[in-house]
């Protein structure tokens, strides 16, 4: 499908992203010209009976949480499923981190509220039930700095439940097949077996981590020697002085135990152990965050991530990007002309 093609009585704008499961463009109703949905068009033919398309476009409409990006809608317009979210402004915290707040890393109250919100949106879809009050035991299996999504105003979204699985569905659950990013998988993931909402907990562990010490956790070699390590359970030192170590140490060192019986029974539980070792802050606390430190930001690039799009971060009193340059060259030549003057008269 292409910009300006109606589905489901939406109109397609510009396409945001791609992914496994299907296209996302931005979106509006024919009476609204604000672009105030996304629309994710599945593929036709993603799996034998489009078992997994299926599968998305019946766990979307379940998933309504703060902390979970919400969907609208799910239809069917000319043989094309698709589902309709609500579009977020922000950034995903994997370029967060890449910028790393003005070259610093997190504050750890600020890491502390994020990983809390996301772990409080697990604990809804590792509870959730269908209508008939059956447990689904959601589990999302790719819980990675790409997949949570820090909005201006200081929510935090999970992101992408496209490959989330659930107790009534056979498919990927053969022995063998890895689902996720290496990096952020737990040891049975990577191993193949069977995964619950603890292999949820690690890959939050794992991303937790990250935000505190501010490097990634599996730096060394290729998605290969990563699973190697997972699997053979060799886990990088964990302790970082100054940043992570004592209590905070401890509750880190639990979630990315290699036995899932040894970790957090329950997000919730997790959640409530990083609040007791560093309270977080508000989210009108990260909310400030993002505007003093990227609210003049200048690298301003299209995001395609599948679900939302990058739009500038509001920043009041602002001075265009365009005078700024005009006057950052002008000074340059004004010392070039200074410098060449000098020289003049020094002969």
């Amino acid at each position: 499908m292409h910009s300006g093609e109606e589905i489901g009585g939406y109109v397609l704008g510009r396409e945001l992203g791609r992914g496994a499961s299907g296209f996302v463009y931005a979106a509006r109703r024919p009476e609204d010209e604000r672009n105030d949905f996304a629309i994710k068009v599945l593929h036709p033919v993603f799996e034998p009976g489009g078992r997994r398309r299926d599968r998305e476009a019946s766990i979307a409409p379940l998933l309504t949480h703060p902390n979970i990006v919400q969907t609208l809608q799910v239809g069917t317009s000319e043989g094309r499923e698709f589902i309709v979210m609500e579009r977020l402004r922000g950034l995903p915290l994997d370029r967060l981190l890449r910028r790393r707040i003005g070259r610093r890393r997190l504050r750890k109250k600020i890491a502390s509220r994020i990983a809390i919100d996301v772990l409080a949106g697990l604990e809804f879809a590792h509870q959730l039930r269908n209508k008939k009050g059956r447990a689904l035991r959601v589990v999302h299996r790719d819980v990675t700095p790409s997949n949570i999504f820090v909005c201006w105003d200081g929510r935090v979204k999970i992101l992408d439940f496209g490959i989330a699985k659930f107790s009534d569905d056979s498919l990927d659950t053969e022995s063998g097949i890895v689902q996720g990013k290496f990096a952020y998988i737990a040891p049975e993931q990577g191993a193949g077996a069977t995964v619950d909402a603890r292999s949820d907990l690690w890959s939050v562990a794992v991303t937790f981590w990250e935000m505190l010490a501010g490097r990634r956790l599996f730096v060394d070699g290729n998605d290969v020697t990563t699973l190697r390590a997972l699997i053979s359970g060799q886990i990088p030192e964990l302790k970082v002085p100054g940043r992570i170590e004592g209590r905070m140490l401890s509750v880190i060192e639990r979630a990315l135990s290699v036995a899932p019986e040894d970790r957090y029974a329950s997000a919730s539980r997790f959640a409530r152990a990083i609040a007791q070792a560093c309270p977080p802050a508000s989210k009108a606390d990260l909310a400030a965050l993002l505007r003093a430190r990227l609210g003049n930001d200048k690298d301003r690039k299209p995001w395609t991530n599948p679900l939302v799009e990058l739009e500038p971060i509001p920043a009041p009193n602002a001075s265009p990007p365009q005078l700024r340059t005009y006057l950052f060259v002008a000074v340059c030549a004004v010392a070039l002309l200074l410098l060449v003057a000098q020289r003049i008269v020094g002969q």
